[in-house]
């Protein structure tokens, strides 16, 4: 398309791993706990499967880690 990763568009991928640091640019991503969600919905299942009621409560926010895929918007004149 002819655009150009930062200077005309920015890139944000929202699973952060080590192929968003293998790609040129680096990838900008959000960084998030994979393993600890998967391991919380997996503790919320079983409840659900053993007739429970799961608790409900706040996630963890992602937090975005900036690379060389992102840049402020160019200035127009």
């Amino acid at each position: 398309m002819g655009l150009a990763v930062p200077r005309d568009v920015s890139l944000l991928a929202w699973d952060d791993s080590q192929l968003c640091q293998l790609t040129p640019p680096k990838l900008s991503a959000m960084s998030h706990d994979v393993f600890g969600f998967g391991a919380e919905v997996a503790r919320l299942l079983l409840t659900v499967l053993k007739g429970g009621t799961p608790a409900t409560g706040p996630v963890a926010t992602p937090v975005p880690t900036p690379r060389e895929s992102t840049a402020p918007p160019a200035r127009t004149t």
